[in-house]
């Protein structure tokens, strides 16, 4: 996972890890899903298992369009 470091203002609900010199640490995962449609059950235990501490997930070649992709949801 990639760590990101920034000085910008971040959404204070954001659930980064704040340390000691007051910087927040967000953690972002990139997959490249090859076709969500039949994979989200196996999404959501990754998310609530191994990824449950990545703050922002970014998937690519979903192979959903506008309509499938804003109806699919994740319980995380």
């Amino acid at each position: 996972m990639d760590r990101l470091h920034s000085p910008i203002s971040i959404n204070p609900n954001l659930r980064g890890k704040v340390r000691e010199n007051n910087e927040i640490s967000i953690s972002i995962l990139h997959q490249n899903i090859c076709s969500l449609r039949h994979k989200t059950p196996e999404l959501e235990i990754w998310l609530n298992t191994e990824l449950n501490q990545v703050n922002v997930l970014c998937l690519t070649e979903h192979w959903l369009n506008f309509q499938n992709l804003i109806n699919t949801n994740t319980q995380n």
